[in-house]
């Protein structure tokens, strides 16, 4: 769903993480095929972007009807014959366990001896600058550095702030949520996306096995904006007060987002996902378009968040909200 100039900026990287996992981590990722559909008037975009990007991704393919439903029958089964399709198919693609990926990186980076700290359920309080770089106080314990990297997702903004960087931007966290339908050998084959709209900072909705239960299939992201950092957090909502999205200047930059009519529409449907029973008809008008023959007595809908559900009582499809996060910072120049 990347422009071709994007898409080719993160595919050396993308290709160095999937030959690594192969050969570390080959019980943690699912290798499998990957593809973006477009239907009816979305075709001749797909097939411009086929043309833009062959040579440079010479492996992919444009399928038509009978093609993607050799690939991934589901995507294809229930869906109206007369209604427009092809798909930008690639055979290749991960799905990566990313803690486990994690653990892997922090063996190897402790390899010959190599002495590294790591500090789980730590607060860090505040970055101070010093003469010799930078005091990284947390908890009772100040830590002195060189080099400080802040990578705290929507918190890290909050330190730039303290330290006098990109004074001049504001912050707006949108929290999403990904349905999941289990069923044996699960729903999709591959990842199936659907087609980005340029002007939405959100991933577009997709389908795709879970990498830690094939048999369990992911649909969304869902967005919803929340003035706290952390989900099911509001200890956070003074950092959010903090970032200067509620000041004049903050909330004109963000009245200046929502007057696109685009980014309006795209906030108040989410927001009705969240409407008991008419939220459940909602998503699956959405999910429809990767898998038409999902009807709602598949999608009986509940929050696993607060850890009410015991497994056996999670229903066919669920609103996983906690167990997967997908976090967007839109962040927005303020005049």
């Amino acid at each position: 769903n990347y422009p071709l100039p994007r898409a080719l900026q993160v595919k050396w990287g993308a290709e160095l993480l999937g030959a690594f996992v192969d050969q570390q981590l080959p019980h943690s990722c699912l290798v499998l095929p990957k593809q973006v559909i477009a239907v009816d008037e979305e075709v001749p975009l797909l097939e411009e972007r086929y043309r833009q990007f062959k040579q440079d991704y010479p492996d992919i393919e444009l399928l038509g009807p009978d093609g993607i439903a050799e690939v991934e029958p589901m995507v294809m089964e229930g869906r109206d014959p007369n209604q427009k399709i092809v798909s930008l198919w690639s055979p290749r693609g991960h799905a990566v366990d990313y803690h486990a990926l994690a653990e892997k990186f922090l063996e190897l980076a402790r390899h010959n001896g190599v002495h590294i700290d790591v500090l789980y359920d730590t607060q860090v309080n505040a970055i101070e600058r010093s003469r010799d770089g930078f005091v990284v106080r947390a908890d009772r314990v100040a830590y002195q550095g060189r080099f400080v990297y802040v990578a705290a997702g929507n918190s890290s903004l909050n330190f730039a702030h303290r330290l006098g960087y990109e004074l001049d931007l504001a912050l707006l966290p949108v929290a999403g949520s990904f349905y999941y339908h289990r069923r044996v050998g699960g729903l999709l084959r591959g990842k199936v996306y659907t087609m980005q709209n340029p002007k939405l900072p959100f991933a577009a909705i997709h389908g795709d096995p879970a990498v830690y239960n094939p048999d369990e299939t992911r649909f969304g992201p869902t967005a919803r904006p929340m003035p706290i950092f952390e989900r099911d957090s509001w200890r956070t909502f003074a950092e959010f007060l903090d970032v200067g999205t509620m000041t004049p200047r903050g909330a004109l930059a963000l009245l200046r987002i929502l007057s696109d009519p685009t980014m309006l529409k795209f906030g108040l449907w989410n927001m009705v996902y969240d409407i008991p029973v008419i939220g459940h008809h909602a998503f699956l008008r959405d999910v429809r378009k990767v898998t038409p023959s999902l009807t709602i007595d598949d999608n009986v809908l509940d929050f696993v968040a607060c850890g009410r559900l015991a497994a056996e009582d999670v229903p066919p499809l669920v609103l996983r909200s906690n167990l997967q996060r997908h976090i967007v910072e839109h962040l927005a120049s303020m005049p």
